[in-house]
């Protein structure tokens, strides 16, 4: 899909197929965790400082159904990079595609570091966005973190500092 076709999370914010029922009770989650990654992420990855934004977009790429929720799958492109992610409320599931190494020891924030996650396992992932494990492929990996947002602000952290602000001298 062209990324202009591909609405941006603000747009699909706005749109039907966000999260409508307020009544459901996963809506407030749903709606947290998109705000975080609207947010949280947005600001950790490409600071408000910096003046062009154009290097940063969020997009929704994709959606999956979670506690009978419609949930987006987040593409994030900035730095050259992108990250595939999505949250189920039990877990994170992100693929990396980066143009250089990410030679980072992510730890314990990797859920079971010695497996290969399984395509089916990344609900509304499409197949070529389900990689093998970053101990194989500093370029191309897919990870799962535990449900918290800690985590995955750790994990962007963690990539931001080792490619981004090392990078910039």
């Amino acid at each position: 899909m062209d990324n202009t076709m591909m609405p941006d999370l603000m747009e699909w914010c706005r749109s039907d197929d966000s999260p409508q029922n307020k009544d459901m009770r996963y809506y407030k989650a749903a709606w947290e965790q998109i705000n975080f990654v609207r947010d949280e992420l947005r600001y950790l990855l490409f600071p408000v400082l910096e003046d062009d934004s154009s290097k940063y977009r969020c997009s929704v790429v994709s959606t999956h159904t979670s506690k009978s929720i419609v949930l987006p799958v987040y593409l994030i492109e900035c730095y050259g990079m992108k990250f595939y992610i999505r949250n189920n409320f039990h877990n994170w599931k992100i693929s990396v595609v980066s143009p250089v190494d990410i030679d980072i020891d992510f730890s314990n924030l990797i859920t079971d570091r010695d497996k290969k996650i399984p395509s089916i396992l990344c609900e509304g992932f499409k197949q070529e966005w389900v990689f093998g494990r970053h101990q194989d492929n500093h370029k191309e990996f897919t990870v799962e973190l535990w449900n918290s947002y800690y985590a995955v602000f750790t994990f962007f952290w963690l990539i931001y500092n080792s490619q981004v602000v090392n990078t910039k001298g």
